[in-house]
């Protein structure tokens, strides 16, 4: 959580947009739970014998409506908090940048430039996936749970508690696949600011590879480190 927080003083300055986005995202989840009842209603109305041509045709189009309306909603959050996570990947980008620029030689000279592109280059935009669609998603998880279960109760309360029994298991199932994918994705950070290093070397020093002709053994390096890279990523 301290992690998440840590974003907070760049995300502060586009406070509204973001509460504009989640109150959209309220919104796409309101609509997209209306048409089970809307659906219910047609059906009752057909059994009961009393829908004629206009009622089936006001059902239609407030099903039409629905979806069109949460369609919008949905682009809508979209656009903003997907926006926002671009602007704070923007801000976030400067500022490491100059930061880089004010540290001393010794920093320089202990840490690798490759390591340092992959820290401005990938670690940057998953951060921009936090600060965007994380939270977009997070939020519409919550939303549209606090909206079903409700509708839930509303409709048959002792059916709810029973439907929801298994979602006990889901917190201690989350957190032990969270803890492993926060711990692989580490890992994969890790290994491709190594094979940015291992580039950057061989591009810098690329005279050197080619007077010693070491082309097949850096060729070999790199596809071994793609490999592992890769399975990584698979895991």
């Amino acid at each position: 959580m301290s992690e998440l927080l840590a974003l907070a003083p760049l995300l502060r300055k586009y406070t509204w947009l973001i509460v504009a986005g989640l109150l959209l995202v309220m919104a796409a989840n309101a609509f997209s739970l209306a048409p089970p009842w809307i659906i219910r209603q047609a059906i009752d109305s057909l059994t009961a014998g009393n829908a004629d041509h206009q009622t089936i045709l006001r059902y239609a189009v407030l099903l039409i409506s629905a979806a069109l309306l949460g369609g919008a909603a949905r682009y809508g959050m979209r656009q903003l908090l997907n926006g926002v996570s671009r602007q704070v990947e923007f801000d976030l980008r400067n500022q490491l940048f100059d930061h880089l620029l004010r540290l001393d030689a010794g920093f320089w000279s202990r840490m690798p430039t490759g390591e340092i592109m992959s820290r401005a280059t990938n670690d940057i935009a998953a951060v921009r996936m936090v600060a965007g669609p994380a939270y977009m998603y997070l939020a519409n998880t919550v939303f549209v749970s606090l909206f079903a279960i409700g509708l839930m109760v509303w409709l048959n309360p002792r059916l709810t508690v029973i439907a929801l029994i298994p979602m006990l298991l889901l917190p201690p199932i989350t957190i032990t696949f969270g803890n492993v994918i926060h711990q692989r994705f580490e890992t994969i950070q890790e290994s491709f600011g190594a094979m940015s290093t291992m580039v950057q070397e061989n591009l810098a020093g690329v005279r050197i590879v080619k007077a010693y002709r070491r082309e097949p053994r850096q060729v070999d390096r790199f596809s071994a480190m793609s490999v592992d890279y890769l399975d990584q990523n698979v895991a």
